[in-house]
């Protein structure tokens, strides 16, 4: 069956009506009247990356199966299309024409899939417990949305990223990260069943540049939790949406990079949020591999030559970015799962990015196989933090440790902290915190249980609230010990040194893409470790730092 499909928005819109048109189905595009025209007279372009071809390839509507028109917003009676589709800036729902054309889409109670940034408030209602009206003031024009039934509404990732050259006509796209969307089911079965046929029908699709058929990436994909494409919003939050300042704009590296701690923190706070509402763990923690994927597509881009001397088995599929902590093991196996239970081997090097969260103790224990790699999960660490914090705190008698115990990882990091502290003569008082609710009253625990100073654990929840954390220790005059130089204004902190950890593991990149075998290649810990001393906490805190550990420091905040 083919269907009729209405997107609003030519530019990125043309994406996904590209993949729909060789799938043979019939497409409209809602744009302005110059760009219709065009678009009329010479059909789309989407200039698409492809694997084992060096340069991009052109994909002309006119050479597709389907039909393909384009249309001004007063020419449409939605009534007459079987899906709606999304494609617009939030802000262009509002504009003359176009807002009317939203009256009517809601109005005909066609099936509408959104492949936006902003999520619809019609798809926000659809999450339980949650309400939507004090989130108005974050649309331009929260009225487009009133009369959609949440029930017709659902929202794609947008993970394709694309732009229109600024030297070509507007019909052109160019595809710059050929990734899939990532779409909920609608809450009925015939809505749903519109976009499991188109999903089907897409992944069936092949398209002949003249030397044989062959596969087009960006996909439909369609899954049966709403939560799916909130999975890229911790990265539009740290990243994206703070390109946009009140005076001017910033580049997404310069967002992100000027502030890291600030970034994590507000990356570990959208991802609680998202789990709160009731999301799984997913995948996806861009900021930690941020350094490895430049530095890697650096290496990529100097080794062709290496590359295609490289015997194929020598070479992976794929390369894993991986956050080993032991939190997100099914994470990684779902993305494991999604690309088969092994990793292709395909005809030519084909290198994907994947910046995913899950454990991989066992290849630490067992090594060889397709999996190599720097861990940076070093248990043995807390013994170190806890002699650091007895001299420190030499009067320190009670040592509170703030872990989240739900985390699989923890209970052997404070099996760890138990022992290192009987073999000073400290008693070890555990503070398990599984959520922000958690906290404050941790800190009373630990004030009631006279608690002389503080270990604080480094996992999500810590990280996501470090700066409610520091002040909780400063309020209750508590010294603690912090795994790493985000918990700004903190006594001290001791741990890995993430940029050496990461420019070693960019090395890793550079000998497979010269042909090395992972098997060959043992998993490496870190080596580097750094000390920090905050000398205006101490004198706060009414502490002197003992000689034997300003010895040890690498940085000293005054």
């Amino acid at each position: 069956m083919k269907y009729d499909v209405l997107i609003l928005g030519a530019s990125y819109g043309s994406l996904f009506g590209t993949k729909l048109l060789l799938a043979g189905h019939r497409v409209s595009l809602v744009c302005t009247r110059p760009t219709a025209d065009l678009i009329n007279r010479e059909g789309t372009i989407v200039r698409m990356p492809i694997k084992g071809r060096e340069a991009p390839l052109d994909i002309a509507s006119k050479k597709l199966s389907g039909t393909l028109a384009a249309v001004t917003p007063d020419q449409v009676d939605p009534g007459q299309f079987d899906l709606i589709v999304l494609g617009m800036q939030e802000a262009q729902y509002g504009s003359s024409g176009v807002r009317e054309l939203m009256d009517r889409v809601a109005r005909s109670r066609k099936p509408s899939l959104a492949i936006m940034n902003m999520p619809p408030l019609p798809y926000l209602k659809r999450i339980p417990g949650l309400s939507t009206e004090t989130l108005e003031v974050c649309y331009a024009d929260p009225g487009v949305w009133k009369e959609f039934d949440p029930a017709l509404m659902t929202l794609a990732s947008p993970d394709p990223q694309a732009f229109r050259p600024p030297d070509q006509p507007k019909n052109v796209l160019h595809v710059g990260l050929p990734t899939n969307f990532k779409a909920a089911r609608f809450e009925g079965g015939e809505a749903t069943a519109i976009l499991r046929t188109l999903e089907a029908d897409i992944e069936a699709a092949r398209f002949d540049p003249g030397d044989g058929a062959i596969e087009i990436p960006v996909k439909l994909k369609v899954h049966d939790s709403i939560f799916v494409p909130l999975a890229k919003w911790p990265m539009l939050m740290a990243g994206n949406y703070r390109c946009i300042r009140r005076d001017d704009m910033i580049s997404i590296k310069e967002a992100v990079h000027a502030n890291p701690a600030k970034s994590r923190a507000i990356y570990e706070w959208v991802w609680i949020l998202c789990t709160t509402l009731g999301a799984d763990e997913y995948v996806g923690k861009p900021y930690d591999v941020a350094y490895l994927i430049q530095r890697a597509r650096e290496l990529m881009s100097r080794n062709d030559a290496a590359l295609d001397a490289a015997p194929d088995s020598s070479r992976p599929g794929k390369i894993l970015a991986v956050d080993d902590s032991p939190t997100y093991l099914d994470a990684l196996a779902r993305v494991l799962r999604e690309d088969g239970e092994d990793l292709p081997w395909p005809d030519r090097a084909h290198f994907e990015f994947f910046p995913v969260l899950g454990v991989l103790r066992e290849v630490l224990d067992r090594p060889g196989g397709n999996i190599t790699g720097r861990s940076a999960t070093v248990t043995e660490i807390y013994p170190k933090r806890v002699e650091l914090l007895r001299e420190l705190v030499p009067r320190a008698a009670r040592i509170a440790v703030l872990f989240n115990m739900s985390n699989p990882a923890i209970p052997r990091q404070w099996k760890e902290v138990e022992t290192a502290a009987r073999s000073l003569g400290v008693q070890a008082q555990l503070l398990d915190v599984r959520k922000l609710e958690d906290l404050r009253p941790a800190f009373d625990a630990a004030i009631r249980q006279r608690a002389d100073a503080l270990v604080v654990g480094l996992e999500t929840l810590t990280l996501a609230n470090a700066p409610l954390i520091v002040d909780l220790a400063a309020k209750h005059r508590l010294p603690a010990i912090y795994a790493s130089t985000e918990f700004v204004g903190g006594l001290a902190s001791y741990g890995v040194n993430y940029p050496d950890h990461y420019r070693r593991a960019a090395t890793f990149v550079d000998k497979i893409l010269k042909g090395a075998m992972p098997a060959d290649l043992p998993v490496e810990q870190p080596t580097k470790f750094e000390l920090v001393i905050n000398l205006k906490t101490a004198r706060a805190l009414g502490l002197t730092i003992p000689r034997t550990v300003l010895l040890q420091v690498d940085q000293v905040i005054e």
